[in-house]
């Protein structure tokens, strides 16, 4: 059974900061993690998308890692250079 959290206040009896058990907070951020996890489940499921096996995804990322390639940002002229000299140097 969780014990009864404790406050501290400030000078006028405020109260400015909760003590807790470490093993009551732990408990905690494991449940917000669990929750967090089950909103994002609905969001996925309430967009609609086609789901994507996580294979599939993780083959995705390895394969635009592998293209090394800069961001497509703005770059001015002394940028682009840089990224050219690196995009060949990486041949």
């Amino acid at each position: 059974m969780p014990k009864a959290p404790r406050f501290l206040t400030d000078e006028h009896g405020k109260k400015i900061s909760v003590v807790l058990d470490i093993e009551e907070y732990e408990k905690m951020l494991e449940e917000l993690e669990e929750l967090d996890d089950i909103r994002a489940y609905d969001e996925a499921k309430a967009s609609g998308e086609t789901p994507v096996p996580f294979w599939k995804a993780s083959e995705r990322a390895k394969h635009n890692r592998k293209r090394n390639t800069l961001p497509s940002f703005s770059r001015g002229p002394r940028e682009n250079s840089i990224a050219s000299r690196w995009s060949m140097s990486k041949g």
